[in-house]
């Protein structure tokens, strides 16, 4: 005899279906309002953060079009001062030693000169030349010679060396802002004889300013003076006077603590703005680059919007499927548990319904006797068995889709391979291209100098070139083996310097090393002016003797390079760092800046000079900077 319980008495509460509905809904309810939250988050940070490198690259790309712009300035007048000698040319004007038709003369052909380079250059507004107590003696503007400018702060530092002077307004009518660049005019033996200067207005700067590539529709850039005055024109109009600058978070910064950053505050015109900012110290201002953040986050609002709504729709569809599974399993469970319940009263051909309070009570219940375990362990044989087809057939199809992924991968890189063997080949032969060009220029020449110029120019080229040669030929195309590199570029320049061999001996003494293209570029135009000067200047009149190159990994980990020669070094008191030409200036600006490492100069008995560096540059660059910030 069984009992049976009314389907309908059943509390609605303890039913499987409603627990089951109820724990569905629980699990996909919780974790798609977790997920929607850290997609948001995550979204938001993601944005904020690209849309701060984007703004940082702008930044880069313009300061470093700034930088090119203020060096092309004392380019051009030291360029205007080689090409005319003015050291020479000036020397008997300047002490009054001609007569007044020679006077007259240099007068005039040097203003002819300064109105060419003027209109040539196309960045001077005026070029004047001033004698050593800042007389202005030529200029391209007649009213102004005659006039002392001893006193301004460009003509004191241009006597030591090439000056940019940071923005100042002019004495025009209009004061417009203005920038003056001066460089000295060096006589041997008599230090700054005269300053070759110039103005420029800064409309260069506003062209700079007002490129949009990368700042979207309410992306600006702008400099602003230490004075908090804006220097360039704006794409809002706006007050320039210092006044509305203040007020801005970024600027403010950058002026008052001369440091870099970036982040969200306010801009001048109380707008929501990510920033990145940064202190120039050539030009003495602060570079701007903001975007609103409306525009910055505005592709990160839609997509936190399109997970909202697939979240809903998702809810939506979990509980439309919740109803229709534990409709599913609730049916079938109730009527397994009433067919356990006839078996276990010994009628296996029976189906027997039993009502209980809980479902899977009346299971548990029906399944204590021989028969209904039986039939279960049948059921988890079966179920069990399943699990493992699944399983395995998933197993087969993940296996497939992983070889199918590394084929691809395999491929990919393969290509890549290809391409960038390709670019180092053709950079190899666009730099040829070059060398043969100015070759070619250098016969149409009669200048000895320019000539050497030239031959020098080539010499670095070829430096480069044999780099991506080296990377072309070699298996691995991110190092390059610096002995090998060595060998042949040493044997290239004393080939295209015709040394004969019994006259001049090189000797190797080469560790294996092999570092990254960006530490062998610059090793190798050391290499070259280190080279190049000791087979033109170490052994004159034909002497004898020796070049030894030397490479060595230290115990620091650094890298050692050491150039020497038995020649007749350096003259007594002369200081490569001040004394030395474009070539000793270049080994120390890539030695000690490209390379971030450390060069010194010895003469006794030849030259020797010697080169401490890393070569990882980003590893050495962030152990410089972290060192810097403690």
């Amino acid at each position: 005899m069984s009992l049976s319980v009314p389907r309908g008495l059943l509390p609605p509460a303890t039913s499987i279906r409603s627990r089951l509905s109820l724990a569905f809904v629980a699990v996909v309810v919780v974790p798609a309002l977790a997920i929607g939250i850290a997609s948001a988050t995550s979204s938001w940070q993601i944005g904020r953060q690209r849309t701060l490198d984007q703004l940082a690259s702008v930044l880069r790309l313009k300061s470093a079009e700034i930088d090119l712009w203020t060096n092309s300035l004392a380019v051009d007048l030291d360029l205007f001062s080689r090409e005319r000698d003015l050291s020479e040319a000036i020397l008997p004007y300047l002490q009054g030693q001609l007569s007044e038709s020679e006077t007259t003369r240099v007068h005039a052909r040097l203003t002819s000169d300064m109105d060419q380079m003027k209109s040539k250059t196309g960045v001077f507004s005026c070029v004047w030349l001033m004698d050593s107590s800042g007389r202005v003696i030529v200029s391209t503007d007649q009213g102004q010679e005659g006039q002392n400018l001893g006193g301004t702060g460009y003509f004191q530092q241009g006597l030591q060396q090439n000056f940019i002077s940071p923005p100042f307004r002019s004495e025009s009518p209009d004061h417009q802002m203005i920038i003056a660049a001066a460089h000295p005019i060096i006589m041997p033996g008599q230090g700054a004889v005269g300053i070759l200067a110039g103005y420029c207005d800064l409309s260069f700067l506003d062209r700079i300013m007002a490129e949009p590539s990368g700042l979207g529709q309410t992306g600006t850039s702008f400099l602003i003076g230490a004075d908090f005055t804006g220097l360039t024109t704006l794409s809002s109009p706006v007050n320039q006077s210092s006044a509305p600058f203040r007020s801005d978070e970024g600027v403010r910064r950058a002026v008052e603590d001369r440091v870099e950053g970036q982040g969200l505050y306010r801009d001048f015109r109380k707008v929501p703005v990510l920033g990145v900012y940064a202190w120039l110290p050539i030009l003495k201002v602060a570079l701007v680059v903001e975007q609103s953040q409306e525009e910055a986050f505005r592709p990160v609002a839609e997509i936190v919007f399109i997970n909202l709504v697939v979240a809903l729709v998702a809810i939506i569809l979990a509980l439309l499927a919740a109803n229709f599974v534990t409709r599913g399993i609730a049916r079938p469970l109730v009527t397994l548990s009433a067919t356990a319940t006839r078996i276990a009263a010994g009628d296996l051909d029976q189906v027997v319904t039993l009502h209980r309070q809980d479902e899977i009570g009346e299971l548990a219940e029906a399944f204590n006797h021989m028969t209904g375990r039986l039939r279960g362990t049948i059921v988890e044989l079966q179920t069990e068995l399943a699990e493992r087809q699944r399983a395995e057939a998933e197993l087969r199809v993940s296996e497939e889709r992983l070889l199918e992924n590394e084929a691809l991968i395999r491929k990919s890189l393969a290509e890549k391979e290809t391409l960038l063997r390709e670019l180092h080949h053709r950079t190899k032969n666009n730099m040829g291209v070059i060398i043969a060009l100015l070759e070619l220029q250098g016969l149409d020449i009669d200048d000895a100098r320019l000539n050497d110029v030239i031959a020098e120019t080539t010499g670095r080229i070829r430096s480069m070139a044999l780099v991506h040669q080296k990377l072309y030929e070699a298996r691995d195309l991110s190092h390059i083996n610096l002995r090998e590199y060595i060998e042949d570029l040493s044997l290239l320049l004393t080939s295209s310097y015709q040394v004969p061999p019994a006259r001049l001996s090189t000797i190797h003494e080469l560790e294996d090393i092999t570092v990254l293209i960006d530490t062998a570029i610059p090793c190798g135009l050391i290499l070259n002016e280190l080279i190049s000067n000791a087979l033109k200047y170490a052994f004159p009149g034909g002497r004898s003797g020796e070049i030894r190159l030397e490479l060595q990994r230290l115990d620091s980990g650094e890298i050692r390079l050491r150039v020497s020669d038995d020649g007749v070094g350096l003259p007594e008191g002369f200081d490569p760092r001040k004394d030395g030409h474009m070539g000793l200036q270049t080994i120390l600006e890539l030695g000690e800046r490209q390379l971030n490492g450390a060069v010194t100069f010895h003469s006794a008995g030849g030259l020797s000079c010697q080169v401490h560096f890393h070569d990882n540059l980003y590893l050495a660059r962030d152990k410089r900077w972290t060192g810097s910030s403690s």
